[in-house]
């Protein structure tokens, strides 16, 4: 009987959740995990969907119900495990909850956010309180952000000098027949993108209270183009 899992799997019935429910096996090999979410039933199809595309039985993996409508199932759920990976986005509505729960039970957090100003809220509203109880909230580790990491880390490790900045771009390699239409993106990745853009003001106050005001110049100053 397992009394605390290693992970839970949070918001795994999600377009990103299943991916990672299918990854789950394999990086979490010799650890104990589960998954969660508001509803029983589509999370018993979720294992079994994962299992049958990678050929494992997944049936015996446990399911716990979690609703960010329902703190205490939160707050629970946070409490049977040690790190909650948080795929239940956009996370500017769903997130902080989460959070919350994490750090008060001393758990870690990890998610995929990509919104600059949820990541940037919970750092000015809880720095000191995970500080307080030893937990890490490790947002960005997803494809908005791990691609970016990797450049600059491969740039400074590369490059005979100091790296003022990088430039980066992404190119689509998908070829759409004519009149054909798919989506590039899921609703709620673009559901977070509009609401960063539409709340910049509210994210430059929030830099302003995370940059130390010692922080290093970086020169030659460049100009935004």
């Amino acid at each position: 009987m397992v009394t605390k899992f290693d992970a839970i799997i949070f918001g795994a019935t999600g377009f990103t959740g299943k991916i990672v429910v299918e990854n789950a096996p394999e990086v979490l090999q010799g650890l104990t995990w589960g998954i969660a979410g508001r509803n029983s039933a589509k999370l018993e199809n979720v294992l079994k969907a994962a299992g049958k595309k990678i050929g494992k039985d997944l049936s015996k993996i446990p399911i716990i119900l979690a609703d960010v409508e329902d703190e205490n199932s939160i707050k629970e759920m946070a409490n049977k495990c040690k790190v909650i990976i948080n795929c239940c986005g956009p996370y500017r509505f769903y997130g902080e909850v989460v959070v919350k729960a994490c750090i008060e039970a001393g758990t870690h957090h990890v998610d995929i956010s990509g919104e600059s100003q949820f990541i940037d809220g919970m750092a000015v509203k809880y720095h000191e309180l995970a500080k307080e109880k030893h937990a890490f909230v490790v947002s960005a580790c997803g494809f908005g952000s791990l691609p970016a990491e990797m450049g600059v880390v491969f740039a400074e490790r590369n490059f005979p000098g100091t790296v003022n900045s990088i430039e980066m771009y992404w190119e689509n390699s998908i070829a759409f027949k004519e009149g054909e239409s798919k989506a590039l993106m899921h609703a709620a990745t673009w559901e977070s993108v509009v609401h960063v853009f539409s709340h910049v003001k509210q994210l430059i106050a929030l830099k302003q209270q995370l940059i130390p005001k010692d922080y290093p110049e970086l020169k030659p100053a460049l100009e935004v183009r």
